[in-house]
């Protein structure tokens, strides 16, 4: 149990490890873990391969896909999509995922994102209370002592990401200061700072689904309310942009940006490309859980 020093009001935890938190997770827009095993000294995750880069570098390399796109706003609303659907699948969970940002969504080999790095993600029964997740992206109750929060810091994140592969930048300033701490502080004063200010190149069209993400009281934030995740698909954006969720959903909408990729052929093997040496293991040793433990050494079971 814990208690909200604010209300008085108590909730109930459950922590999972990171394994099985992603043993939960079984969606085509979150990467995978397919298994675990471990040596002595090491945990490793298989985890499904999404070949196509982060989707923070499409936006450094390829910025044309979001300002030359027809209708405008339709690139930047099929990734908003793509992390809607993860979402999604990751409330219906109850995992928070607390992270939510461009570098941790990978295209696959067809353009979709996929929603990766569950470093900070939390199975939350009602609310939890931890500073965590990129200052950036950070929803305003999270830097908020006590930190007291739930799954709208992730349509928070959501608003942050938008905005930002739409523009280029991130919303909120950091005034220049370089102290992680004074930072963050920075960065919560210009969340405060009136309504978000967007460039003259902006679409049109996502202005209200960003404003309406990144509204400071949680539960007046899109995606809040009990409809969640199809409430922000039911947003006007989308409605204006006549966004296929149907063909979306079963993958055949066609993406904004889509790279072929070849592989030697000695990049892929049966024993799943997987070098021992790499990994940190000996030659002799089997891939999989070889290691004997003492039955009482459970040092890997925060993983």
């Amino acid at each position: 149990m814990q208690k909200d020093a604010m209300r008085g009001q108590r909730y109930a935890l459950k922590a999972l490890s990171k394994g099985e938190i992603m043993s939960m997770i079984d969606s085509t827009f979150v990467i995978r873990l397919h298994r675990t095993f471990k040596d002595a000294q090491h945990v490793y995750f298989l985890l499904e391969a999404a070949l196509g880069g982060s989707l923070v570098q499409v936006v450094k390399d390829h910025p044309e896909i979001f300002v030359q796109d027809m209708p405008r706003g339709h690139s930047g609303a099929f990734y908003a999509a793509c992390v809607i659907a993860a979402l999604d699948h990751l409330h219906e969970r109850r995992i928070v995922h607390r992270d939510i940002k461009p570098e941790n969504a990978l295209l696959d080999e067809h353009g979709y994102a996929k929603v990766c790095d569950m470093g900070f993600a939390r199975f939350v029964l009602s609310k939890t209370n931890t500073l965590v997740g990129t200052p950036d992206y950070m929803a305003p109750e999270v830097i908020d002592f006590p930190h007291t929060h739930n799954s709208s810091v992730d349509w928070w994140a959501l608003g942050v990401l938008t905005y930002e592969i739409l523009s280029g930048h991130t919303p909120f300033t950091d005034e220049g200061v370089s102290d992680p701490m004074e930072r963050l502080l920075a960065i919560r004063r210009s969340q405060e700072q009136g309504p978000i200010q967007f460039g003259f190149h902006f679409p049109q069209v996502a202005k209200g689904f960003v404003s309406q993400l990144l509204q400071i009281r949680p539960h007046e934030r899109l995606g809040a309310g009990r409809g969640g995740a199809q409430d922000v698909r039911d947003h006007a954006m989308y409605r204006t942009l006549a966004f296929d969720f149907k063909a979306f959903h079963e993958q055949k909408l066609p993406t904004p940006f889509h790279k072929q990729w070849s592989y030697p052929e000695h990049f892929f093997t049966d024993d799943f490309g997987l070098d021992r040496g790499q990994l940190g293991l000996d030659p002799s040793d089997s891939l999989y859980i070889a290691y004997t433990a003492d039955p009482s050494d459970d040092w890997d079971a925060k993983f």
